[in-house]
């Protein structure tokens, strides 16, 4: 059996302490290793974690058929490229079976590459490489960058520094978009903490952050089972988009796990345009249903199911899901009193002599977002370092105005 994420004593223990109130844990002979969750009196048992697991691997043991008996069993996240022995041919008559494709899933073989910087030869074009190095660079003269894979050695202080900053990059990032994102429901993100801390004391999780001084601009979440990393939960700053940070943090997490001695790295599902250029092969995210096919209820049961994946996974591929979320996020600001943030009516390159009533302001203060997100801007094209650039509110003029060495920009609000 592959050591994975929901076979471990840290998913499990975290699950029944955060989502597993009123369920039940049941083991059975027929899938080794595996725990289901349900009901007492029940006859359907799901996988435990359901979804939340990147990827499921399991094998059968036929001896252990009479498990079946009345029972459903639902799996979910299996990757197609998962061997389960014994083969479908080898089940009994009482033994039904489906399958139910999901999502595409995205993977780089990396033990066919000897570096990273092998990797990017195959990868990139050499104008293309050359534009990552040039971004990339600029990044690293403009700020104080550093890069850090925070494993097994992290403090809770640092945890929660690096975990604080993700949520509010997430959040920043859902807003933007104008898109509902599940994980950031308080007992999620309270699960999702307490199992990410116990994956990383444990050796099976890393956080791969770029810094700016000392604020986290890029997190990337990773799992790590049986020689496959799994790309869980990546975000950036989008302020320093222009630089590239989104491939930046991509690149340096390959390179973390190609130094770890991983063989897979697997992006998960979900089918994105960077995901096709970083990998090399597809897969299909499946959901797996066992039954007893001598009961008519297990039978009925079964095809509920089966349909109800089919038709969620069909309005997926025909966009509904994008739609869904950005309608739970309407409702969810519709709720909220809207505010605090500074608009801008228009913005100007010019040459300006600052007044004395001039009062120089925080960058990092939230009602500044809009206003951080042009100076980052203004510092990709003037490649002036952030230190020497200023921002200066002028109330009597209703103006921002951004100082550099070089350039000025006039901001009116």
């Amino acid at each position: 059996m592959k050591d994975q994420l929901i076979t471990s004593n840290a998913f499990k223990e975290t699950y029944k302490r955060f989502l597993g109130e009123g369920q039940n844990l049941f083991e059975f002979g027929l899938f080794p290793n595996i725990t289901f969750v349900g009901g007492k009196g029940s006859s359907i048992f799901q996988v435990i974690g359901g979804t939340l697991s990147p990827a499921l691997h399991y094998q059968l043991n036929l001896d252990k058929q009479k498990d079946l008996l009345g029972k459903v069993f639902i799996l979910y996240n299996v990757p197609s490229y998962n061997e389960i022995n014994p083969v479908k041919s080898d089940f009994g008559k009482k033994l039904g079976h489906d399958v139910i494709k999901e999502y595409k899933g995205f993977i780089c073989n990396l033990h066919r590459f000897i570096s990273v910087d092998d990797y990017l030869a195959e990868k990139l074009s050499k104008k293309s490489l050359k534009s990552f190095r040039s971004r990339k660079a600029r990044l690293e003269k403009c700020f104080d960058i550093s890069y850090y894979s925070h494993g097994q050695e992290i403090d809770e202080k640092t945890f929660d520094l690096i975990f604080s900053t993700f949520y509010l990059l997430l959040k920043k990032k859902f807003d933007r978009k104008g898109e509902y994102y599940e994980s950031l429901r308080p007992e999620t993100w309270k699960f999702n903490r307490e199992l990410t801390f116990s994956l990383l004391k444990g050796g099976n999780a890393t956080l791969d952050v770029v810094y700016n001084k000392e604020e986290p601009i890029s997190i990337r979440l990773t799992y790590h089972f049986d020689k496959i990393s799994h790309a869980i939960t990546p975000v950036y700053d989008s302020d320093y988009a222009k630089f590239g940070l989104g491939t930046i943090g991509l690149i340096k997490t390959i390179e973390y796990c190609m130094e770890r001695g991983c063989e897979k790295f697997d992006m998960g599902k979900g089918e994105y345009g960077y995901k096709k250029n970083w990998t090399d092969e597809i897969y299909q995210h499946e959901h797996h249903i066992y039954y007893d096919k001598s009961s008519l209820s297990c039978k009925m049961m079964r095809l509920q199911k089966s349909i109800k994946f089919r038709f969620l996974q069909s309005l997926r591929d025909r966009g509904f899901n994008d739609l869904y979320h950005k309608i739970r996020f309407q409702l969810r600001v519709s709720k909220k009193k809207k505010g605090g943030a500074i608009g801008l009516s228009k913005i100007e390159n010019v040459d300006v002599a600052l007044p004395s009533d001039g009062q120089k302001i925080d960058i990092n203060e939230p009602q500044y977002l809009e206003i951080k997100r042009i100076l980052v801007d203004f510092i990709y094209s003037t490649q002036e370092h952030f230190n020497e650039v200023s921002v200066y509110k002028v109330i009597q003029d209703n103006k921002f105005h951004i100082i550099g060495t070089k350039k000025q920009l006039s901001l009116t609000y």
